[in-house]
């Protein structure tokens, strides 16, 4: 479903009228060649091979499933050849008999050179190389090097080239991406190509790593294939989609009482493609370490109010047998309880009832559909979820870190100016579109369409009772809609890689302001807020040398990030409405290399370099007053930096990686809000990092400790250099956060490929961290984790 100024139009609507532009191209009879391309010793399918009609540029690529698809003229050579980086090249003759409608199957299978060792080929075109080399600037995290790790996807990303994550304390507590020095709710995140929100809204710690293929982090410019709004960039999480039966389940205990499972099962009907699956989490986190003041020498504070519980499930079934070529449906439902600790920067207002309890249910749909013999795809995704938030605060008394305890100031509740015990129930409808058109073996034409719809019923009758207005504010609702069309063109044999995007985004949202406005009014009225904007980005790669070893790409991108629901409604605690909010803007650049040195033989290195400018306006900022805090556009930021990152396999046994960031980002407000000059016109934002890296390595064997088994050994050291999460207006400024240094060791044991320990050591050395606005991070902390594979069910 998506809307426009005029009224609402149907998916399928728009769905006809890209057929019928392209159903010209396709009136001369064609025949279909497709199958499946895999490695001839391991029979692995190769993603990224090339497939090529002899004698002529008709051509393909292989899929992350080694399978390819083809359309061909009736009257058409009668070979196909097939190429893949590490391989021997094949020229296959295909058979004239069709097999399903009047299409021809065709599998290939490619014989490694010799010279090439298949645990080689991961820093050649793998498939993670081949995401690497598109036009703009990404960051991946394979899923190969995640079977090493007990973290969650937060400390993954942590590590990550050009990325950094800020987390306010353990599992469960608030935590914001930062990527070239956007953050937070600039931050888009996808599963699977499909918006979840931003990293302020989706808790990334919900997706256990074990269920995760891949991770790609687009820094600075979002791809408009990939929709959605941001300005930052975007984190898109690939998960797993088993071939064949199975069962896996893994469990970790760590330090501070922190428990986390999870259970993945996809079972296929008989001998059809037809399977279900299941999935299941669990993840519990007391939190109850304790740390030194930095505002009162000597004391020591003990953290006791901060446990974190979620527990989630999925079923679905997926299909190949329907009309469709996949076909998936997903129920889900979570459950997330986080207790409030508060207090951090002071001894006094330690929160010790106060909580939130959220329940929420949500159906997923994923369809897919190939037209005019594999020309045109189809893909939409729908999620439709229902949520409803406890905030709970009613406690007559409050407490400090001292000991002591007294009456209420407000008569009851520990946090606002009244007590709450809400039942806000929201609603949010997530729909994608996306048409991809091949034109021919060089372009390719994608239309993406995401709509966002999201609606809030507060109810609050306690807090209503006591401030004797509608505190917990009215209902709203708010509507996004960003579209964007893609041309990609790849010249000189895929030598030149050029993208280029338009995107339309239009917002529209109805608040009801904060109580207080409302009673001023005669009668209740609507604030309403509408705009439309054009954003657009132009990205291009350039490979060079004979074996494309050396990639050149630069992109260039004017985007828009619309305003969210939590800036538009608030909480009906703290956050008050701010229903005239505009969007941001943000003009970026992007211009980096990769280099891959001796791709085929030890010792091979990729080295990755990434320079960045972005300049944003109208700025979304949280501002206090003396009671309550609301939204505002007041921020005007420049952003510069660079990031770079070195991977090496030294040789059958060891590899060592690295990566070091730099990034300034200052406010260019030359007047303050309200007029005068800014004072600190040119200063840092606060509570932004701005040199940060890491440097890690893993040792492993194949079989050391029996056949069929695999041991590894990792370290890695991070750093990040001291910072203000105040403006930087005296020599003599006290609200620094001290440099953070954190030396890891993991060591991973693999049993006959179905069981698997692992057990990890953060922060070794056991160094007093301290993250965003001073908050205090874990001391040394111990991981065990176990895993069990079944294959056959």
């Amino acid at each position: 479903m998506v809307w426009n100024n005029r009224g609402r139009y149907s998916i399928s609507n728009y769905f006809v009228v890209v057929i019928c532009l392209f159903a010209w191209q396709d009136i001369y009879a064609q025949k279909i060649i497709y199958g499946k391309v895999s490695d001839a010793q391991t029979h692995k399918p190769l993603s990224g091979a090339t497939v090529m009609l002899d004698n002529s540029e008709t051509g393909t690529t292989t899929d992350h499933t080694g399978t390819f698809r083809m359309s061909v003229p009736s009257r058409s050579g009668k070979k196909i050849k097939v190429k893949y980086i590490g391989y021997k090249g094949r020229s296959v003759a295909f058979g004239q008999k069709p097999c399903v409608s009047d299409s021809i199957c065709c599998n290939v299978e490619l014989q490694p050179l010799d010279n090439l060792l298949s645990d080689v080929v991961v820093l050649g075109k793998s498939k993670a190389q081949t995401h690497r080399e598109v036009p703009s600037a990404v960051t991946i995290i394979d899923g190969k090097t995640l079977k090493y790790k007990t973290a969650t996807l937060n400390e993954i990303l942590d590590n990550a080239a050009g990325i950094k994550v800020a987390q306010q304390g353990g599992l469960g507590n608030a935590s914001r991406i930062i990527i070239q020095g956007m953050d937070g709710k600039r931050i888009g995140i996808f599963v699977n190509g499909m918006p979840m929100g931003n990293s302020d809204e989706f808790q990334l710690s919900s997706i256990p790593i074990d269920m995760i293929e891949e991770v790609e982090v687009y820094k600075g410019i979002i791809p408009a294939w990939l929709g959605g709004d941001g300005l930052g960039g975007a984190v898109n999480i690939l998960l797993k989609d088993f071939k064949s039966n199975h069962l896996e389940a893994a469990f970790e205990a760590a330090s501070y009482n922190t428990y986390m499972g999870s259970l993945q099962l996809k079972r296929y009907l008989g001998k059809t493609s037809t399977a279900l699956h299941v999935g299941a989490m669990m993840n519990y986190a007391k939190n109850n370490y304790s740390f030194s003041s930095p505002f009162e020498l000597g004391r020591i504070i003990h953290r006791d109010h901060d446990a974190y519980l979620h527990g989630g499930f999925s079923v679905g079934i997926s299909s190949r047998q329907l009309w469709f070529d996949q076909f998936d449906i997903t129920l889900s439902g979570d459950y997330y309880r986080k207790e409030i600790q508060g207090g951090l920067m002071n001894v006094q207002n330690n929160i010790q009832h106060a909580f939130t309890r959220t329940h929420s249910a949500s159906t997923a749909l994923s369809l897919e559909k190939s037209f005019m013999n594999g020309k045109l795809t189809a893909q939409l995704h729908s999620t439709v979820g229902l949520s409803l938030v406890n905030q709970v605060d009613t406690s007559h008394y409050c407490y400090d870190f001292i000991g002591n305890k007294f009456l209420s100031g407000s008569g009851r509740g520990e946090i606002g100016s009244v007590p709450n015990d809400s039942h806000d129930r929201h609603i949010t409808i997530r729909e994608l579109l996306n048409l991809t058109y091949r034109i021919d073996s060089r372009q390719l034409i994608t239309w993406n369409t995401n709509y966002r719809y999201g609606r809030k019923m507060p109810k609050d009758e306690l807090a209503d009772r006591y401030s004797r207005l509608p505190t917990s504010g009215y209902p709203s609702r708010l509507r996004t809609i960003v579209s964007g069309l893609t041309h990609e063109w790849k010249l000189y044999d895929g030598k030149f890689t050029n993208e280029l995007g338009i995107k339309l985004f239009n917002h529209y949202s109805r608040v009801l302001p904060f109580a207080e406005s409302i009673m001023l009014q005669d009668k209740l009225r609507t604030s309403t807020n509408h705009s439309t904007m054009i954003g657009w980005s132009e990205a291009m790669a350039l490979h060079l040398l004979p074996n494309n070893a050396l990639t050149l790409k630069a992109s260039v991108q004017s985007t828009v990030r619309m305003p969210i629901a939590e800036e538009l409604f608030g909480d009906g605690v703290l956050l008050l409405p701010s229903e005239k909010l505009r969007p941001e803007r943000s003009f970026n650049i992007n211009a980096g290399a990769i280099w891959l040195i001796n791709a085929g033989r030890y010792p091979q290195v990729r080295i990755g370099l990434n320079t960045f400018y972005m300049s944003a306006k109208d700025m979304i900022k949280l501002m206090y007053s003396s009671m309550n805090m609301a939204y505002d556009n007041i921020g005007k930021v420049r952003v510069v930096g660079m990031d770079m990152e070195i991977d090496s396999k030294m040789n059958r046994w060891l590899d060592i990686q690295g990566n070091i960031t730099w990034q300034d980002a200052r406010d260019m407000r030359k007047y303050a809000v309200g007029g005068g000059e800014n004072y600190h016109y040119r200063y840092r934002i606060p509570n932004m990092p701005y040199l940060f890296g890491n440097v890690g390595l893993r040792l492993y064997k194949e079989g050391l400790l029996g056949r069929s088994t695999s041991s590894a050994l990792a370290s890695s050291f991070g750093f990040t250099k001291e910072f203000s999460y105040n403006w930087e207006a005296s020599n003599n400024n006290t609200m620094l956060i001290p440099a953070r240094y954190s030396w890891d060791v993991a060591l991973h044991h693999s049993f006959n490929n179905q069981c698997q320990l692992s057990l990890e050591i953060r922060n070794i050395l056991n160094r007093e961290n301290w993250a965003e606005f001073r908050y205090p991070m874990e001391r040394r902390t111990f991981h065990l984790k176990m895993k069990y594979i079944i294959n056959k069910l």
